[in-house]
C-alpha cells in the first residue's frame, strides 16, 4: 500500500513523458531532462540533511517532542532556503548559462526554484505520514498529486502548448496540491502554536550536524547515475541529450521495478538475518552472494526479452526523430545489473556500518563516471555515455565485492 501511490507517481512520469514526446523537439526533450535532473540534487543541497535528521530523531520522541523537532526543522529551511533561492532567482540568466547552456528562460528557472522550494515540504509530510503508518492517506494523497500533474500537462502541454515550460509548471502544480493539504493538516492540528525560538539554535546545530552526513552519498549518487547528462549537453548538443534521457528511461524503469524492491523489502530481511545471529555471517553472505548472482541472471533475461519488445513495439509508438534511442537501451539496462548487484553485496556494509567504506565506493564510482565521460563522449557522444556508465556501475559492483569479502573474512 505505502508504494502504489510512488509507483503510480513514477508511471505517470514515464506515460507523460512519452506523450509529450510528440510535441517536444529531441533539443526540448534535452532541456527537459536537465531540468529534471537538477530538480533531484538541488533539493538535497537545499535541505541540509533536516529530513533525514527527523527520521533519526522521530522515533526517539514523544508526539508532542516531534512537533517541536518538525518546528525546528522548517525554521530552519525557511532561513535557509528562502534567500538562496531568491538569490537564485535574480540570477536566473547566470543560472540558465552554466547549468542549461542558455536554454533555459526565466520562467523555466522560476518554475524550477519553486519546485525545489516546495518538495521538501512534500516529502516531509509523506514521510510523517509513513510513520505514522496511515497508508491508505498517503496514497490517496500521492494519487490526487498524480491526477492534478496529469491534468495540468495536458492544459498547459496540449492546450496552451507551453512546451517545456508547461510540463515543469504541471509538475510544480501537482506537488504544490501536496503542500497545501499539508498546511492544512500543520494548523488544524496547532502545531505552529508550539514554535519556541529561543531554543531553536541549540536544537539547529544538532540537527544538522545528524543530518549534513546523508548529504554526500545522496549527492554521488546522482553524480553516478545522472552527471553524465551535463558532460553530454556541453561536449555534444541538447539533442543528443534528449535521445539518451529517452533511453535512460528503461534504466529508471528498472531502478523503480528492480532496485527499489530489493532496497525496500530484501535489504531489510537480510539486516534482519545479520542481527539475529543464528548462523555464521559466512554461511548467511554465501546465500546472499547466490541469490545476488540469481538475480542478476534473471534480470539479464528479462532486459534482453524487454528490449526485444521495445524494438518491436518502439517504431510504432515513437516519433522518428527519437527511435534511435532503441539502440542503447539494452546497454543502459546491462550497466543497470551491475547496480542491482551491488545492493545485494553491500547488505554486510550496511549492517556493519560501514558508512566511511560505503562513501568511499561511491566517490569512486562517481569519479570514474565523470572521467570517463569526458574522455569518451566527445570522440563517441552517446555511445561513450554509455560505456562510461557501464564502466562504473561495473566498477562499483567490484569494488562493493571486494569490500564484503574482506568484512566477511575479517568476521571470521
Amino acid at each position: 500500500m505505502y508504494s502504489i501511490g510512488a509507483v503510480v507517481l513514477r508511471s505517470m512520469t514515464a506515460v507523460t513523458a512519452l506523450l509529450v514526446l510528440h510535441v517536444l523537439t529531441p533539443a526540448e526533450f534535452g532541456l527537459l531532462a536537465l531540468v529534471n535532473t537538477a530538480l533531484r540534487i538541488v533539493p538535497v543541497f537545499l535541505g541540509l540533511g533536516l529530513r533525514q535528521a527527523f527520521w533519526l530523531e522521530y522515533f526517539h520522541k514523544t508526539p508532542h517532542e516531534r512537533k517541536h523537532v518538525l518546528n525546528t526543522i522548517m525554521v530552519i529551511y525557511l532561513c535557509v532556503a528562502i534567500p538562496l533561492l531568491a538569490l537564485g532567482f535574480l540570477h536566473a540568466d547566470t543560472i540558465s548559462h552554466y547549468l542549461f547552456i542558455n536554454q533555459a528562460n526565466r520562467t523555466i528557472i522560476a518554475l524550477a526554484l519553486g519546485y525545489c522550494f516546495l518538495q521538501f515540504f512534500s516529502e516531509l509530510f509523506l514521510q510523517v505520514l509513513r510513520y505514522q503508518m496511515r497508508a491508505l492517506f498517503l496514497a490517496s494523497i500521492q494519487l490526487g498529486a498524480a491526477a492534478v500533474t496529469i491534468i495540468a500537462n495536458l492544459l498547459f502541454v496540449f492546450y496552451f502548448n507551453w512546451g517545456v515550460t508547461g510540463v515543469i509548471g504541471a509538475n510544480t502544480l501537482g506537488i504544490f496540491s501536496i503542500v497545501v493539504i499539508a498546511a492544512t493538516k500543520y494548523f488544524i492540528n496547532g502545531a505552529h502554536r508550539l514554535i519556541k525560538l529561543q531554543d531553536m539554535p541549540t536544537n539547529a546545530k544538532r540537527l544538522l550536524i545528524l543530518g549534513f552526513p546523508f548529504i554526500p552519498n545522496i549527492a554521488l549518487s546522482w553524480l553516478l547515475s545522472a552527471g553524465n547528462r551535463w558532460i553530454l549537453a556541453y561536449f555534444t548538443s541538447m539533442e543528443l541529450v534528449g535521445i539518451y534521457a529517452l533511453a535512460d528511461m528503461a534504466g529508471q524503469i528498472f531502478v523503480m521495478c528492480a532496485l527499489e524492491p530489493v532496497a525496500n523489502a530484501y535489504v531489510p530481511y537480510m539486516l534482519e538475518q545479520y542481527a539475529a545471529h543464528k548462523e555464521p555471517i559466512n554461511t548467511i553472505e554465501h546465500r546472499n552472494t547466490r541469490t545476488m548472482w540469481w538475480a542478476m541472471v534473471g534480470a539479464g533475461v528479462l532486459i534482453t526479452l524487454g528490449t526485444c519488445m521495445a524494438f518491436m513495439i518502439g517504431p510504432y509508438i515513437l516519433p522518428a526523430a527519437y527511435q534511435q534511442a532503441l539502440r542503447y537501451v539494452w546497454f543502459i539496462l546491462f550497466a543497470n545489473i551491475f547496480l542491482l548487484g551491488t545492493y545485494f553485496s553491500s547488505c554486510s556494509l550496511v549492517f556493519a556500518k560501514k558508512s566511511w567504506t560505503i562513501l568511499w565506493l561511491n566517490a569512486v564510482a562517481a569519479g570514474t563516471n565523470i572521467g570517463l565521460n569526458i574522455l569518451l563522449v566527445p570522440i563517441f557522444g552517446i555511445s561513450g555515455c554509455v560505456a562510461a556508465l557501464i564502466g562504473s556501475y561495473g566498477l562499483f559492483f567490484y569494488l562493493n565485492r571486494q569490500a564484503t569479502k574482506k568484512l566477511v573474512t575479517s568476521a571470521g
